[in-house]
């Protein structure tokens, strides 16, 4: 019963008008690029379109109900961007898809460009676009309801849009809803002449986008960057989105992904993810999952996003650029260099993380730098929140100096800011080879800087087995190394499996010279594990305070009577 609206056409030529409302009445083919603006609709009203060029240079209007067959293969031609819909989107318009499918294969230049911009007005500077749909989209761009489900192999690659240099001032918009990517998409043969590549399920690289919106979006296509050895690139690659950049300490700019999943493996040269490589903007990620193997030959790997910040430290250490909730990784996350995190790798401001789970592997055992790696985040750089997150993956620190490993957290609070790890749970053996004294594995923390404000660990539980394997470094049931001047607060926290038997292994506070009760009460340890709860230093010499912890056995803890207990000093303490 549907009916198209606008004039019937059965070939573009009777498209006489570029803002036009159009249908089309057969299956059509398109052999040379249109050299025109289209504004207007064109409907596909369930006809195919067999291309081997794009369809239009520059598209600012509405597409929908179409299949687009065929290929396209711009590797040797003058033409920065393709995809098979046109190779632009125009600044100051937005181009709509709905009901769209893509099966074209798409291949685009090789290398990024320096020269002509596409007016010829001004020097270029643009990273070259490959998608399914668009190369390059300079405005708008909204995606509803569409696939695509052809290899695409270029620069700057995305199962539907390459590459989006929007203009930030404008409050531009991406907005992906209901769409799936199963196409494969690679970078095999390119050559870095200045910039770096990405890629990603729905796109490769946004820069200076204010707003983009993903929801219900799906990636199930292998996603491999940067891996035949040729150039130089580091190509930052994920299910949803390559990279994402906004300026350099805006909070203005925010990525948004909701309901979003991807179960390929994802493989790039640094800022790896499932859901997104590198998200260089505010990012709320809620619902999110993978179920690939994620690894990074170079630096940056995590299960939903690998890096969230910017490039360079904001100054408000209280401002969260990182909202991750209900989020789900059960891949396996590799970093052959710095930070693994089985949720996030690396968040260059405060990140707060709720009811987050990991069920893979964290390994960063191979890198010779700052090779930190947690089963929810490798490492945050300010005020941190953790709550009722598990990990149930092994965890692997690098064997370098000053490296710290966390069934829950690597390294919270890098550069100092709050810290408030709640009711986390980790099942993962933790293992760390770091050296130094202050560094090592931790069963929900490594290190701890709570440098502006007060540190909490409540309501924990560790299970896993924690070893460090450095002949200097230390290990931990809770937390290796608390270092901050304010009230550490550890309360209700268990630790049932430790060969060390400490629950925090080192814990230096220049306010507190004695052990504070009410702060630090009601913690267990397993009963033959050790018995020392926590070790309280002043950063060179360590006095054991057994007061800090209690011993519980193993029958306590199977009945449910160390439970019990908990729950009746807990309302006690809180009478609401």
């Amino acid at each position: 019963g549907y009916k198209p609206e606008g004039t019937g056409i059965a070939s573009l030529a009777e498209a006489t008008d570029p803002a036009g409302k159009y249908y089309l009445t057969a299956d059509i083919k398109v052999d040379a690029t249109l050299p025109i603006t289209f504004t207007g609709t064109i409907d596909g009203n369930g006809h195919t379109v067999t291309v081997s060029a794009p369809v239009f240079e520059h598209f600012g209007g509405t597409m929908k109900n179409l299949i687009i067959a065929g290929s396209v293969d711009d590797s040797a031609s003058e033409a920065v961007h393709t995809g098979t819909i046109a190779r632009h989107i125009p600044a100051e318009t937005t181009a709509v898809f709905e009901n769209v499918k893509n099966t074209a294969t798409v291949k685009g230049v090789l290398k990024d460009y320096v020269g002509a911009a596409p007016d010829g007005t001004a020097d270029y500077k643009y990273r070259s676009g490959c998608g399914g749909f668009i190369g390059l989209c300079e405005g708008s761009m909204e995606v509803t309801g569409c696939a695509n489900t052809a290899d695409i192999n270029g620069f700057a690659v995305g199962g539907f849009l390459g590459y989006c240099e929007s203009q930030f001032d404008k409050a531009s918009h991406v907005l992906f809803k209901d769409s799936v990517n199963t196409g494969k998409l690679t970078d095999v043969g390119v050559e870095k002449v200045k910039n770096n590549g990405a890629l990603g399920g729905m796109v490769g690289i946004c820069n200076r986008t204010k707003k983009l919106d993903f929801i219900n979006c799906h990636n199930s296509g292998e996603i491999s960057g940067n891996v035949d050895g040729k150039g130089t690139s580091n190509c930052p690659a994920g299910g949803i989105i390559g990279y994402n950049y906004v300026a350099k300490n805006s909070t203005d700019g925010v990525c948004n992904f909701t309901d979003c999943t991807n179960t390929a493996n994802i493989t790039g040269a640094n800022q790896v993810g499932g859901i997104a490589g590198a998200v260089y903007s505010v990012a709320n990620v809620k619902n999110c999952s993978n179920t690939g193997n994620i690894t990074s030959t170079t630096n940056y790997a995590g299960g939903i996003i690998s890096r969230n910040g910017c490039d360079s430290d904001y100054k408000d250490k209280t401002f969260i650029v990182a909202y991750y909730e209900n989020c789900v990784n059960r891949g396996n996350v590799k970093s052959a260099n710095q930070y693994a995190g089985g949720i996030a790798g690396f968040v260059n401001a405060g990140v707060s993380v709720k009811n987050c789970e990991n069920y893979g592997s964290v390994d960063s055992t191979a890198s010779a730098k700052q090779g930190h790696a947690g089963g929810i985040v490798s490492l945050s750089q300010t005020d941190t929140v953790v709550y009722g997150c598990v990990n149930y993956g092994n965890v692997a620190g690098a064997p370098t100096a000053n490296i710290s490993a966390g069934g829950i957290i690597g390294r919270a609070a890098h550069k100092g800011g709050a810290v408030r790890i709640e009711r986390c749970t980790n099942f993962g053996d933790v293992v760390c080879g770091s050296t130094g004294l202050f560094f090592g594995p931790g069963g929900i923390a490594g290190y701890i800087w709570g440098g502006s404000s007060s540190t909490y660990l409540l309501y924990c539980v560790n299970a896993g087995k924690v070893t460090a394997t450095g002949a200097d470094n230390s290990a931990a049931g809770l937390a290796t190394y608390l270092n901050t001047n304010y009230p550490i607060f550890i309360q209700y926290c268990i630790n049932v499996n430790n060969s060390t038997g400490n629950n925090i292994e080192l814990w230096y506070n220049k306010s507190i010279t004695e052990l504070d009760s009410a702060n630090v009460h009601h913690n267990f340890y397993l009963a033959g594990d050790g018995k020392i709860g926590v070790k309280h230093g002043d950063g060179d010499a360590a006095v054991a305070f057994e007061a800090a912890a209690t011993a519980a056995t193993a029958e306590d803890l199977a009945s449910g009577k160390l439970c019990y207990e908990l729950n009746q000093a807990i309302k006690a303490a809180d009478a609401s």
